[in-house]
């Protein structure tokens, strides 16, 4: 099981109610006040906590949890046309901090807030007062950037740990775990503070105090209406290129392995650049780090192994789980593997294509699914996890298409190019981490583990994809250019 760090205990107020936040223009609220609509006139905690857990949406909510356990310990009031609505936090079921919208419903009972209910304009607005603070609550202002056109709600319908809704320009995540080490925020002001742009633009972020300090609750992002994420764009040009590989002039695999390759350099370079914030970003890993990164693979392949019994065993599978095994076994290199800030969660699904054809990165709040790493961590795993999963955008393909020896080419050039593309990038820019193959090759390893339990747990209609780059790994160019001998 996931262990997940478990609150501190520390003193709670029994009222926690605020003026209506779309009215309020002080940063000092008493502490009991009519929230107006329908339910009632005042907020308390015990309220929330009398009727919890509340009732579940029909529609789907901004959490996102099998079921909202635990009970309330705080609570941000917002104020929406039908009535009372609160941002909660709770403990859940795993014993570490939950984030629930709710809404009022008839009676003095509540429902977890869905898209279309208002929450989401409630923060922008709330977001456009610049810096605020409500209790353990407080908003923290980002890019200085005007928005001029709000929209109806939407929920985000990807595949998504968290909940994302959008309103116009404007698009909301709301972090179900919170963050509680910080490091996405930490993450996204080292790489503004290095000069890297090539992510959305924040508005602002909702914190809640921690006794370790505040932890963003919501993100506030511009939406670049028209952008596709990875598993959209990159299918697709997988897909063309299978059909027609002469017909694209362009999104050639070598093109977008270069281009991928060029972009993740650019955010190592910048995590890795000495800043204001952090003078000192890069270190050596010891040799209790290595052995560390070794006995959690292990355990992830162990796991995969007890889930897939019957889908490892036939020859081609069984063969290629062998070849990535014997890629675990890495042992304590001569020159310790530098360390720095990595984006945590890295696969084609966190690169967006924007209508100019920019390409941006989102989502640095860590795989919320993965075992709990320190901030600092081999720059090789996100490139090892960006191959991956460009290998499995090839399987993903071939499931819509069938297989064929042109999209066997794609993979191939693709995941080679991607390689080559950051190792090119990295050496002008001075990158302190070189590239490890026998880091990158354990790490995807890893990684196509990993895929096998989050299908297995998570998502079974996924399961297809790694066990068919498993089965044909040799042919995916994830180990390219050849598997270096095992000492």
């Amino acid at each position: 099981m996931i262990q997940r760090e478990k609150p501190e205990e520390f003193v709670h107020t029994n009222v926690r109610v605020y003026p209506p936040l779309l009215q309020c223009r002080d940063s000092e609220c008493s502490s009991r006040q009519t929230l107006t609509g329908v339910g009632p006139t005042v907020l308390e905690l015990a309220d929330l906590q009398r009727y919890w857990p509340p009732l579940s949406s029909e529609r789907g909510g901004y959490s996102v949890h099998p079921a909202v356990t635990g009970s309330p310990i705080d609570f941000l009031p917002l104020d929406i046309p039908s009535g009372p609505a609160a941002l909660c936090i709770t403990i859940d079921a795993l014993g570490g901090y939950s984030c629930v919208g709710v809404v009022g419903v008839a009676g003095e009972r509540f429902r977890t807030a869905c898209a279309g209910d208002g929450l989401t304009l409630a923060l922008i607005e709330l977001a456009r007062l610049g810096t605020w603070k409500r209790g353990r609550f407080a908003g923290v202002p980002g890019s200085a950037i005007q928005v001029h056109r709000l929209g109806a709600e939407t929920a985000l319908s990807t595949d998504q740990t968290h909940m994302s809704v959008i309103a116009g320009e404007v698009i909301i995540k709301w972090l179900n775990h919170p963050d509680l080490r910080g490091d996405q925020l930490l993450r996204l002001e080292q790489i503004r503070a290095a000069g890297f742009t090539a992510v959305p633009q924040n508005l602002a972020h909702v914190t809640w105090e921690t006794p370790r300090g505040p932890r963003a609750v919501v993100l506030i992002d511009h939406y670049v209406e028209g952008a596709e994420d990875g598993w959209t764009w990159c299918l697709q040009a997988a897909r063309d290129y299978a059909h027609d590989p002469t017909g694209s002039k362009e999104w050639t695999p070598e093109f977008i392995g270069r281009a991928l390759g060029n972009l993740i350099a650019d955010l190592h370079a910048a995590m890795a650049k000495p800043t204001a914030l952090l003078p000192n970003p890069t270190a050596n890993a010891t040799d209790a780090d290595v052995r560390t990164w070794a006995v959690d693979a292990c355990g992830l392949f162990s796991r995969a192994d007890q889930s897939f019994t019957g889908q490892l065993a036939d020859r081609d599978t069984r063969r290629g789980w062998g070849i990535l095994r014997d890629c675990l076994d890495v042992g304590i290199p001569r020159i310790p593997p530098v360390i720095s800030l990595t984006h945590a969660d890295l696969h084609i699904g966190q690169v967006l294509l924007t209508p100019s054809n920019d390409l941006l990165l989102v989502d640095f709040e860590g795989d919320p699914l993965a075992q709990e790493r320190p901030v600092l961590d081999s720059p090789m795993r996100d490139v090892a996890h960006m191959a991956t999963s460009l290998a499995l955008v090839g399987q993903a393909a071939a499931k819509r298409d069938g297989e064929s020896d042109w999209l066997w080419a794609w993979t191939r050039r693709a995941c080679t190019q991607f390689v080559k593309g950051y190792r090119s990038a990295g050496e002008q820019l001075g990158l302190p981490a070189a590239f490890d193959q026998r880091l990158f090759h354990a790490f995807v390893a890893e990684q196509l583990a990993a895929e096998l339990i989050y299908s297995h747990t998570v998502l079974p209609r996924w399961s297809y994809a790694p066990l068919g780059v498993v089965r044909s790994v040799d042919k995916t160019g994830l180990l390219a250019p050849h598997r270096e001998p095992m000492s």
